[in-house]
């Protein structure tokens, strides 16, 4: 028997008829398509001309798929089953990608924005305070400064908005509620004229928690002069 390569649907293959006393009959494999194909409307598949092919469109759709619902994916050339819940996972971890720098992470399919301070951008972590501080007669005071969330402070500038008076110089002493910052006093020489310009980076004690506050404290044995100070800081995780 000479053996044919290519097959069309209306080629015939010898079966046996189960409705008719099963006598031998023929069979198109268009027929036979029609058979292995079923209801397009439950199995998604047709035959057009013996050529089985998947048609998703005339399947019958779904407006409510539930988690546990399934899908074909191949996995490795092997066609396999999935949930939506683990694809959506699959997928959601592709999208998040690492949380480190991305700020978003995921959880059984659902992505989350880590509101955390190292996935800001170092611009938006930045802020500056200021005010005045004065060393005038009855007005050398501590100040305290709070914070609603926790901050470094990274520097202290002031700039003379009053002529510091002569004879001796002002101090402007800053720290945290654990006490006073290294490196963390401005001196206001004296008879420093207006505009004149200070800055200092304390090193300890410049950590202030959220809720908790950063103290200046004026002081000049002879009274007369005004600092405006401002307090550069970093919002810290």
């Amino acid at each position: 028997m000479d053996a044919k390569t290519t097959a069309v649907g209306a080629d015939a293959v010898l079966l046996m008829d189960s409705a008719d006393s099963s006598y031998n009959k023929k069979a198109t494999l268009t027929v036979v398509g029609e058979l292995l194909a079923g209801s397009v409307a439950t199995s998604s598949i047709e035959i057009t001309a013996g050529v089985l092919k998947v048609d998703i469109g005339n399947t019958t759709p779904t407006t409510a798929p539930a988690v546990a619902d399934k899908l074909l994916v191949e996995v490795g050339g092997v066609n396999k089953s999935t949930t939506i819940t683990n694809l959506v996972k699959a997928v959601g971890e592709v999208m998040a990608g690492v949380a480190a720098t991305t700020g978003v992470s995921e959880t059984d399919g659902v992505l989350l924005v880590a509101a955390k301070i190292a996935h800001l951008e170092a611009a938006l972590l930045k802020g500056v305070s200021t005010f005045t501080m004065s060393f005038e007669t009855s007005e050398q005071t501590t100040t305290r400064i709070y914070f609603p969330m926790k901050v470094t402070i990274n520097k202290i500038r002031g700039i003379v908005m009053k002529a510091i008076a002569a004879s001796d110089n002002g101090t402007i002493t800053c720290g945290n509620a654990s006490g006073a910052s290294t490196a963390g006093v401005v001196t206001a020489t004296a008879s420093d004229a207006l505009n004149v310009e200070y800055s200092v980076s304390p090193s300890t004690n410049n950590v202030v928690l959220a809720d908790g506050y950063y103290y200046l404290t004026s002081a000049k044995s002879t009274a007369g002069g005004k600092v405006l100070v401002s307090l550069e800081w970093t919002r810290t995780a």
